[in-house]
């Protein structure tokens, strides 16, 4: 019994060695630990073995030292996560060695850590492009889920990892990737605000316009974070500017309470979305933009909107503004009605001017043909003068011709 406990301290003080050596990145030292009699796999506090600590480290010759030295590549840890997908964790180049050299050994490619999560997930959460290409090179599963049902695609998306997820495609991960309560990877690069990563995914087939349980679309999840590149890139795809999620609300009414609501606005409106809303809509706009985006009501009223609409409660954007306690929107609509005001003087008086101008062609006109008129009776005069001038003459010259002839015959 005693000499059972002695070689179970000595052998725990060796396994502490292995770890203190592999902390310091000493591979000659924990590769001596081993020979000494330390057990490659030990693993000290909370499940962590000499692997995984250079996994964490990104060092991948001291990972070799270990795996030549017999450490198992792919142990299933009281602590939950395996050297790979520390690795994956951790990301960079580093870690790209660990897990070719782990890869190379045996790990299993598919082996899962705490929630059920993959090292191609792990590696897609992180934005390892280097891990996640020996991966996937290594045969992963890219359609594999965690426990909550997240893909490695649904990850990346998530991050905006763009050249993750052109990988994960192209290595057959499923573009329309679905699950209920769980966003899809083109409403996740939406909200990321990654239009290179939505452009992706919608030239493999992605559905701009599929809906989640609430009825939202990927436009929807891009303007509630007011992203407008990714409203633009969805617009350009097709997607419908104008759907409406089951609260009726459309991707225009999630733009105007997002950060950078003018951009995603602008963006929204220019791709087709109706500045006025809905007939009949509880909310509309204007009324959202009174609330909590008043920077936008001069863009919804160039679109056509007016500030004086009545929402369902029979409210203008005024009242919305002034019930909310927005002081900064109440000025800028009653600015915007002084501007109103200003132009429809502006508009009145420019009418009136307008019908002075008229006003003074007709009588120029008709002064003008007046005087045409009296030319012309005056031309009229002149003729008949000139008339009458020449038949006298030419009665003179006739008659002086008859008096000879008359005188003769006498």
């Amino acid at each position: 019994m005693r000499y059972a406990l002695m070689r179970l301290v000595r052998g725990k003080a060796r396994g502490l060695r292995l770890l203190e050596a592999a902390e310091r990145g000493d591979a000659a030292e924990a590769l001596d630990a081993i020979r000494r009699g330390a057990d490659p796999d030990f693993a000290g506090p909370g499940g962590k073995t000499a692997l995984r600590i250079a996994a964490e480290r990104g060092d991948g010759h001291l990972a070799w030292t270990l795996v030549t030295a017999g450490a198992n590549p792919s142990p299933d840890p009281p602590g939950g996560g395996s050297a790979l997908i520390e690795a994956a964790k951790r990301g960079g180049r580093g870690a790209a060695e660990v897990a070719r050299v782990l890869l190379e050994a045996g790990a299993g490619r598919s082996d899962r850590g705490e929630g059920g999560q993959t090292a191609l997930i792990a590696a897609a959460e992180s934005g390892s492009e280097e891990v996640l290409e020996a991966l996937l090179r290594a045969g992963a599963d890219p359609n594999l889920r965690d426990d909550r049902g997240r893909s490695a695609l649904h990850a990346a998306a998530e991050r905006g990892f763009e050249r993750g997820v052109l990988a994960l495609l192209e290595a057959g991960a499923d573009p329309q990737s679905a699950w209920p309560g769980l966003a899809s990877p083109l409403a996740l690069a939406a909200k990321a605000g990654s239009a290179r990563a939505l452009e992706r995914l919608l030239a493999r087939g992605a559905n701009p316009n599929a809906r989640d349980e609430e009825g939202r679309t990927a436009l929807h999840a891009a303007a509630e974070g007011g992203k407008s590149e990714a409203a633009r890139a969805l617009l350009e795809w097709g997607a419908d500017p104008n759907a409406r999620d089951r609260e009726g609300r459309t991707a225009l009414l999630r733009a105007l309470g997002s950060p950078h609501a003018l951009e995603c606005c602008r963006a929204l409106l220019e791709g087709g979305a109706r500045a006025r809303g809905e007939e009949g809509a509880a909310e509309r706009p204007v009324h959202a933009a009174a609330r909590s985006a008043p920077e936008c009501l001069a863009l919804l009223e160039e679109h056509g909107a007016s500030l004086e609409e009545r929402d369902g409660r029979g409210r203008t954007p005024m009242e919305v503004a002034r019930e909310s306690g927005n002081q900064a929107a109440a000025l800028e609509l009653e600015k915007a009605m002084r501007r109103r005001a200003l132009e429809r003087v502006g508009r009145e008086k420019a009418l009136e001017r307008e019908r002075i101008e008229l006003f003074k062609q007709r009588v120029e006109m008709e002064m003008e043909a007046a005087r045409r008129s009296m030319q012309a009776e005056v031309e009229i005069e002149r003729l008949k003068r000139e008339y009458a001038e020449e038949a006298k003459r030419k009665g003179e010259r006739a008659a002086e011709r008859i008096r000879p002839s008359r005188v003769g015959k006498r």
